[in-house]
């Protein structure tokens, strides 16, 4: 299917099965595919399968050996006759450190390792255990397709291991050290890059495409106009320089030159700094995991419980910039796919943020979702939601508030869930205080709510299936 997303199939290139440095001399030895499977079913396999006898027990371990080629080719490491690639004969001229190394670097900026590190990174920000399962579900939130009971993001984070990435070698705590020499970026490469909004990550883009090892500098029109042409960049001229080069720049993305801050900003130029040396910057770019918008993505790496907190404070950019984060987490939760954010908490004083999501869980449909950090919600709240249902063909409407919810608005959502197609869910002050209480069952906990509400609607609904006598 279209933009499915996955991780790299290992079958039984695990680095607990096979030595990497061997299976890639094998490789290189072989006179051929069936000469290569035989050779690792010689030196990894000719044990096993025990339970088969003969003839039969030699075709299970050609199998298995078969899963090492299949493993080592969607890694990356060998050409399509499953000879080796260029970069399966780099890593070979290497030592082990330096091998390892340049195969994490790989795996990070090419073969979705860097969305894997930041699913992992996500877990430990909100608080909850780094396992199989919970991994397997935050990627799958992400949009991977995660098999039940698969062991594909262990066998990736494993591979990770070998280069001396994380802390410890039961940690998932990154080394920021390791990452910056693996990587040849600064140490906070990974943050740094999902901070950028799309618009930022785009331009970044186009320029890390027209840096080389010689560039002293281009003009910003230039780059501007190949980012236009070639990834559909739109900004206002008289906006590059307040939306782009700024952040950018005190980012430490890019340098300014002289002419390049004021006015003249269409005729100044840019330098790139350390950074655009890595020459694994540009896949790290492409490899962006989210379309979310970044207000709503930077309430995906926190508590629940975190959020609510802010969401009390008395300062309005603080209790706006919390909504938007609750938004984002719950749609994350929900696995739902923001489409548009209709008014940013910033312009309401922190009161309201409203958002258009998607999903495509068995069935297609259009949610609206309405986080309101006010103490009573009210039905006027509701009807306007429900107006904007009917132009965008909304199919649920979802009333989040910290706060409590009147009569009035139940019997009203009562009202639209028993006479037209739109179901009406709402989420209290005291449903949100449930699903924050345990960092790793939040989405268990939110979804176990959900359920209860959708028996109510369906009972609302149930009056709709009376035909009339024939």
């Amino acid at each position: 299917m279209e933009n499915e997303k996955r991780l790299p199939f290992a079958g039984e290139f695990s680095q607990g099965q096979v030595d990497l440095r061997r299976v890639l001399t094998l490789a290189a030895e072989a006179q051929s595919k069936t000469d290569f499977a035989e050779n690792v079913r010689a030196e990894y396999f000719a044990e096993s399968c025990p339970t088969y006898e003969g003839a039969k027990r030699q075709i299970q371990q050609t199998k298995r050996a078969k899963n090492v080629l299949l493993g080592m080719r969607a890694y990356g490491l060998l050409n399509e006759d499953y000879t080796l690639n260029e970069l399966g004969s780099e890593l070979l001229t290497l030592d082990d450190r330096a091998m390892y190394q340049r195969f994490a670097a790989h795996i990070i900026s090419e073969s979705e390792g860097r969305n894997v590190l930041d699913a992992v990174g996500r877990l430990r920000a909100k608080g909850e255990r780094v396992r199989k399962e919970s991994l397997s579900l935050e990627l799958r939130r992400s949009g991977y397709i995660m098999p039940t009971a698969t062991t594909t993001h262990q066998t990736l984070l494993n591979w990770l291991r070998k280069a001396d990435l994380f802390d410890t070698e039961s940690s998932y705590e990154i080394k920021p050290s390791v990452l910056s020499e693996i990587l040849g970026t600064g140490e906070t490469i990974l943050t740094d890059l999902e901070s950028l909004s799309q618009t930022e990550r785009t331009f970044l883009l186009a320029f890390s495409k027209l840096v080389t090892d010689e560039t002293e500098s281009l003009k910003v029109s230039d780059v501007m106009e190949y980012a236009r042409d070639l990834f559909n960049l739109k900004v206002r001229e008289d906006q590059w320089r307040s939306k782009l080069l700024l952040p950018l720049s005190e980012a430490g993305w890019i340098t300014l030159e002289a002419g390049t801050t004021g006015r003249g900003a269409k005729s100044g130029k840019i330098k790139p700094t350390e950074v655009f040396k890595s020459s694994y910057l540009a896949p790290l770019l492409l490899q962006q995991e989210s379309e979310m918008p970044l207000e709503l993505r930077k309430g995906l790496n926190r508590p629940l419980s975190d959020i609510l907190t802010e969401m009390a404070s008395e300062d309005t950019y603080v209790k706006g910039a919390a909504l938007e984060h609750l938004a984002g987490r719950i749609t994350q939760l929900l696995d739902l796919k923001p489409k548009h954010l209709r008014l940013k908490s910033s312009m309401t004083g922190g009161t309201e943020v409203d958002l258009i999501a998607e999903s495509t869980r068995l069935m297609f449909s259009r949610w609206q979702v309405q986080c309101k950090n006010t103490k009573l919600l009210a039905s006027d709240d509701v009807a306007k939601e429900v107006g904007i249902a009917v132009s965008l063909r909304s199919q649920v409407i979802l009333m989040v508030t910290t706060g409590r919810a009147g009569t009035v608005v139940y019997q009203y959502s009562r009202q639209i869930n028993e006479t037209t197609a739109m179901q009406i869910i709402v989420l209290d002050g005291q449903d949100l205080k449930k699903v924050a209480e345990d960092p790793s069952a939040a989405g268990i906990t939110l979804t176990k709510i959900l359920d209860s509400r959708a028996e109510q609607v369906m009972q609302h609904k149930a009056g709709q299936l009376k035909l009339p006598d024939v």
